[in-house]
């Protein structure tokens, strides 16, 4: 099990490597044009949807400013914005930098994101300033696009980039990402591979100096054909305080929650620590080949995945206090987690794809590609538990609860996006709402489907539940058993065994085990019946049964029996009105017990000869 452990940690190492070569390799498409050392022009389009609002939009006016500001006296320079439709703010002249400077702070954002409407009447405000004297023919123009969202129409965006470049080969186009998702990144570097320029994605703080950057290398690839992959730093320290919090709330809030919600923490600290992950080892910016953004979208997802099912299946242990039974089991869940998320994160972008590529593209089925993909890893990692407690049962409900939890989360984290964009702080809190999301179901589902359980009431945290859905449950102290009863001293590791078949749940003791039943010493295979009490060690755990009103006779408490049980109904002669209409239960000699001092209802057994009472 430890080498199949290595082996998926491995995986995930290969594809985390994969993925930042991506964003290194060189640029795919035309060779890159030499560099122009005058006669340049330069064209602004600045994305203003309703995610860009607030601090972006403020960053983003800062880096226009003072980029604007930077450029030689006399260039030509224009700017549009973009939101549902297109706005131009300045036409491409010498006085554009001044009209651009005089209407930034009247820039205010709208709804949507309509790359190609930008790109279109970009091209056309080109050929405007080429039947003018200002422009030169043969001029070299530049676009700088910046955008925070996949486009409203990626297939469309990019059927306008193919014609912008088929009809002016002079324009040349860097992108700028801010704070991108996978999907978008890939939009925005396949339309800089069309038009021969560079894509970075970038922390809002970043934006100037990216701006700048793009600005100095006058529209044109640098000298070895590569793109510049940067990575924002700017959350490390809010990475640092998270990984802080989830470390001291898993510690502190054990004892002051229910067990589920407990779980739903870790799943939701869970997305904090997947967040903390792929921000510090994944790269910042995209890649234009389809083939190395599947790889992309595959290391996030198995990062993420892995550490949700990591989570999910040391809650339990956490929840104990018991370590070593996180530890054990995680040794399946990783390897589950991991190769479960990147099957995951593949088949969403596979059909990320076919849907963008192959045109009719929207929001549904930006929607849907979301909830497919995170479905598909919560059912995965929501089987992580049963599959690590060797349990079909389980993992079957953690897989119908994750897969639930998954489609709900992956909806919740594209509505998040949409209404506060693809940064740092959005992408945490979509992340644990999505783990949150998984967690909740996968307890649903568990309690809906549990038939018989256990409960501890004594020497454990109170009502921690142990659910049957093995056809064999062990008992005992050490920490490989089903039901692991912490506060064991001086008994065999393992006391007992539950057994379930068609007549119901079976109590027998293991070699060696001093379990009791309803404050009774076992000394032969018991039913369990609603109710009976269990004493493991320094232990004590109540049986429930979900259907305990369909009980038989049995229900008022265990009786220990061998098969077949025989019961006898006193008959010979009148019954002493104190015990009349009294069942009473035959020894395993067939022996009536005495009649003496018995209340109304009581049932007795007389112990069988030659053992002491």
């Amino acid at each position: 099990m430890r080498s199949l452990t290595i082996t998926a940690c491995a995986f995930a190492a290969i594809l985390v490597i994969l993925s930042h070569w991506a964003s290194y390799a060189p640029a795919s498409g035309p060779a890159p044009r030499p560099a122009a050392s005058s006669g340049s022009s330069l064209i602004i389009l600045m994305d203003v949807s309703g995610s860009m609002s607030g601090v972006k939009i403020m960053k983003a006016r800062e880096a226009v400013r003072a980029t604007v500001q930077g450029l030689p006296s006399g260039t030509i320079v224009g700017m549009r914005t973009f939101s549902g439709g297109t706005r131009l703010i300045a036409g491409p002249s010498v006085q554009g930098a001044s009209e651009i400077l005089n209407a930034l702070d009247s820039i205010r954002t709208e709804s949507s994101t309509d790359i190609g409407s930008a790109l279109r009447e970009g091209g056309q405000d080109v050929e405007r300033a080429l039947n003018q004297t200002a422009a030169r023919s043969g001029q070299k123009w530049t676009f700088i696009l910046v955008s925070d969202g996949l486009g409203n129409n990626p297939s469309g965006d990019l059927s306008t980039a193919r014609s912008l470049a088929a009809a002016h080969p002079e324009i040349s186009c860097h992108t700028i990402g801010i704070e991108l998702e996978p999907m978008g990144r890939q939009e925005l570097a396949e339309i800089a591979r069309i038009l021969n320029g560079q894509t970075w994605t970038v922390g809002r703080d970043q934006l100037l100096t990216t701006m700048q950057e793009a600005v100095s290398l006058a529209g044109f690839t640098n000298a070895t054909g590569t793109r510049v992959a940067r990575h924002d730093q700017s959350g490390s320290g809010t990475a640092i305080l998270v990984l802080l919090l989830v470390t001291l709330g898993a510690t502190c809030l054990r004892r002051q929650m229910s067990e589920a919600k407990y779980t739903v923490f870790l799943a939701a600290a869970g997305g904090a620590l997947a967040w903390i992950v792929t921000q510090t080892l994944l790269p910042g910016s995209g890649t234009s080949s389809t083939l190395m953004a599947l790889i992309q979208n595959a290391a996030y997802f198995t990062l993420a995945g892995g550490l949700f099912g990591v989570v999910l299946t040391a809650a339990e242990g956490l929840y104990l206090a018991d370590n070593k039974r996180a530890l054990d089991r995680l040794s399946l869940a990783i390897p589950v987690g991991i190769f479960g998320g990147a099957v995951a994160g593949l088949l969403g972008q596979s059909l990320f794809a076919v849907f963008t590529w192959a045109g009719g593209y929207g929001a549904v089925v930006r929607y849907l590609t979301r909830a497919i993909g995170w479905g598909v890893a919560g059912a995965i990692v929501g089987a992580c538990p049963g599959v690590a407690a060797r349990s079909r049962a389980q993992a079957t409900n953690g897989a119908i609860g994750g897969l639930v939890g998954g489609l709900a989360g992956g909806w919740l984290f594209e509505i998040i996006f949409n209404v506060a964009g693809a940064g740092g702080g959005p992408r945490l809190v979509a992340l644990m709402s999505l783990g949150a999301a998984i967690g909740v179901m996968v307890r649903v589902v568990d309690q809906m489907r549990k038939q018989a359980w256990l409960v501890i009431i004594v020497g454990g945290p109170e009502g921690k539940e142990f659910i049957l859905s093995k056809p064999q449950t062990t008992l005992g102290s050490h920490y490989q058993d089903d039901v692991c009863v912490a506060g064991d001293r001086g008994y065999p590791t393992r006391e007992a065994i539950i057994t379930r078949d068609e007549n119901g749940y079976w109590f027998d003791l293991a070699p060696g085990g001093r379990a009791q039943v309803n404050g009774e010493p076992l000394r032969q295979r018991t039913r369990l019946t609603h109710g009976t009490v269990i004493r493991v060690g320094d232990g004590e755990l109540v049986f429930q049964l979900r259907d305990a009103n369909a009980e038989d006779d049995y229900a008022r408490g265990a009786h220990p029996t061998r098969t077949p049980v025989d019961q006898a109904r006193i008959a010979c002669g009148p019954a002493p009105a104190a015990t009349e209409g009294i069942e009473f239960v035959a020894d395993e000699q067939g022996d009536e017990p005495t009649e003496g001092g018995m209340e109304f209802g009581e049932v007795k057994q007389r112990p069988p000869r030659g053992r002491p009472n």
